[in-house]
């Protein structure tokens, strides 16, 4: 497989960026990983025709399944990162069987989250808490982050989108607030955050 080309991803910045040997790796243990596959991982190894420390091998339970890295050539544009995997199905076993949650036809409903929180406080467990505690939470999207005036030094700003969806029903704005309360009053007492106003 190759991979080539920009990637433009809805984040608090907004940037756009090219696919690299990071995001292929990313990319083949989430596939593995969706299929069934548990004991997925990438290793760092030297190969012809794939760039210095960006190439890695692919294990599947324990069998090398091929290399996968940034792809080096006198053919190719040098301004531009080219991506490639080759991936040696014929190793695996089938993988077990999957569990999956039917897809649902009910829409979502979206709120933002405006959060003020202790600037040396990582978001990552705050955004994980936030899927953990919110019943129905589809997607959790970090959009926005600011430190400044009217903000104290030792404070910034985050703002997550949530999109809500019940599978079998419609969402009313009572419910979907009844959770969004939960999550602040959660978040309040575990990191002493509040929300931001205006």
């Amino acid at each position: 497989m190759l991979a080539r080309g920009l990637i433009n991803r809805e984040n608090w910045n907004n940037t756009s960026r090219e696919f690299d040997f990071y995001d292929l790796k990313g990319l083949l243990i989430a596939l593995f990983n969706y299929l069934g596959y548990k004991n997925v991982s990438v290793s760092p190894v030297s190969h012809p025709g794939f760039a210095k420390n960006k190439c890695g091998l692919l294990e599947v339970n324990n069998k090398k399944i091929g290399p996968l890295g940034e792809i080096t050539g006198e053919n190719l544009d040098p301004s531009k990162i080219t991506c490639g995997a080759e991936v040696n199905l014929s190793k695996l076993s089938s993988p077990p069987e999957i569990s999956y949650t039917p897809y649902s036809d009910k829409p979502t409903v979206k709120r933002d989250l405006d959060l003020i929180l202790e600037i040396d406080q990582p978001v990552g467990p705050v955004k994980e808490t936030i899927r953990e505690v919110s019943r129905w939470l589809e997607k959790i999207t970090i959009f926005d982050l600011y430190r400044g005036k009217p903000l104290a030094k030792d404070e910034k700003s985050v703002s997550f989108n949530l999109e809500f969806r019940c599978p079998d029903k419609t969402l009313s704005d009572s419910e979907v607030n009844e959770i969004q309360e939960k999550i602040l009053h959660i978040l309040q007492k575990k990191y002493g955050a509040r929300l931001r106003e205006g």
